[in-house]
């Protein structure tokens, strides 16, 4: 099976289980911003400010049979912080995280020449993954 296929068949499994997510996950939130209001509004700033990303090249998606999920946080984000935003994003606790960081590379289209932007990447070691994907 082709890289692209199974990108393609992971991105939908996605979009299936976000649209069936997406009607519990409001009245659980729902239920909590009656209780604390401040705690929610700190979870929503942290995942958005962390820019999580799924990496879907050949090793993210051999990786996911070992239950490690591999994605592209900002440089800055923590380890702490990795956790938490995953935690709140599919529910589940994280059983540890690695961080890695990706340096720029050199890249040159004619006779112009630049770098990539230099960003970090996370694996998640997750009890579960099959039920996120």
């Amino acid at each position: 099976m082709s890289l692209l296929s199974l990108s393609k068949k992971i991105l939908s499994r996605e979009k299936a289980q976000k649209s069936t997510g997406k009607t519990t996950a409001k009245k659980t939130v729902k239920n909590t911003e009656k209780k604390s209001k401040k705690t929610d509004k700190t979870a929503s700033v942290l995942a958005g400010r962390l820019g999580m990303s799924p990496v879907l090249s050949e090793k993210g998606i051999r990786l996911q049979e070992q239950n490690l999920l591999v994605v592209r946080v900002k440089p800055s984000a923590t380890k702490q912080q990795i956790a938490q935003a995953i935690e709140e994003e599919f529910g589940q606790k994280p059983l540890s995280v690695r961080t890695a960081r990706m340096n720029p590379k050199t890249r040159r289209r004619g006779m112009s020449s630049g770098r990539t932007n230099h960003w970090k990447k996370a694996y998640v070691k997750m009890k579960d993954i099959k039920s996120i994907i």
